[in-house]
């Protein structure tokens, strides 16, 4: 059995070939940026459309991603350059030598604009954690933030999360499987938990986010080590035009929804509560989640949080 390191190796190698770029290119500003198309994560979206990037001499080619389970490995082989993710799966990475860094910080949750809920259809009988035992939740990503979350709200409120079958399935398609019936439960994110919503055939039985922490960051915006010590200069300018994007999201949530739903091609619903974006990568926001990963077994152990920021960015 191979371990996980080399599994992520090989899926990074096996990347490795699908787009080269030069470093000549890349000093140029020329950069790969991997995302999913999440509330969390659409700095990148703003930067592009409200010209931040532009601004910063960056030419970045987005790449929209269908899981975030994809962009860790394309990272860690250079088929990406950039990419957004939570800080599960980057600190899974680093407790098995793979040199992820953070840059830039990404969304923040909070529990007064609660971006994220777990939905049931309007005619389940489930109601409390409890009535989960033996159902079916899914879940963006598996071992990840939102199984974090959902473990979390389980334990809270009395339920073995071992005894909850826990589902991997993209979030654009958790709707129509609720409707389905293939899953009871689902772990939602705007801008799909509006849309979800918005049919009038599912209902919140829980921000279960808040189980974690009423406020807590959700990602980052991060590379290799590597790249972060060869394009140093590169780098601190995306991560000043996702600065850039960030004020200008938290001063116009509204314009900002409608970037995201343009890009993420999701219907015009109006989004109920956006994500705040802060301005600076702390180590205290990133050790929050690094501790829940290591408390619900995500992750091997614990670690100071200061280790996973490229020197000069946090």
């Amino acid at each position: 059995m191979v371990s996980r390191r080399q599994s992520f190796l090989s899926i990074a190698a096996l990347a490795a070939s699908a787009l080269p770029i030069s470093a000549r290119a890349q000093d140029r500003g020329q950069i790969r940026v991997g995302m999913i198309p999440i509330d969390v994560a659409a700095q990148a979206f703003y930067a592009q459309d409200e010209s931040f990037f532009k601004n910063r001499n960056l030419d970045v080619d987005l790449q929209i991603a269908s899981s975030g389970g994809a962009i860790y490995p394309a990272i860690a082989s250079a088929s990406l350059d950039i990419g957004a993710g939570n800080f599960v799966a980057i600190a899974q990475a680093h407790l098995h030598g793979i040199p992820l860094v953070l840059i830039a910080p990404a969304g923040s949750y909070s529990a007064k604009t609660p971006s994220a809920a777990i939905i049931v259809q309007k005619n389940s009988p489930i109601t409390t954690a409890k009535d989960l035992s033996g159902k079916t939740i899914a879940v963006d990503s598996l071992k990840n933030l939102a199984y974090i979350a959902v473990a979390s709200w389980a334990t809270k409120n009395g339920l073995d999360i071992n005894t909850v079958h826990v589902a991997e399935i993209p979030m654009s398609a958790m709707g129509a499987a609720l409707a389905a019936g293939r899953i009871d439960a689902a772990s939602i994110l705007e801008p799909a938990l509006s849309h979800a919503l918005s049919d009038n055939d599912t209902r919140i039985i829980a921000r279960h986010f808040d189980a974690i922490a009423p406020e807590f960051l959700e990602g980052a915006w991060f590379c290799t080590a590597d790249y972060a010590n060869t394009h140093r200069d590169v780098a601190h300018r995306f991560a000043d035009a996702m600065t850039d994007a960030s004020k200008w999201a938290n001063k116009n949530p509204t314009a900002a929804g409608t970037v995201l739903q343009s890009y993420s091609k999701s219907p015009p619903t109006p989004i109920a509560f956006r994500t705040f974006f802060p301005e600076h990568l702390k180590a205290a926001d990133v050790q929050l989640l690094i501790d829940a990963a290591a408390r619900y077994g995500v992750i091997d152990r614990t670690f100071p949080a200061a280790e996973l920021i490229a020197p000069g960015f946090g």
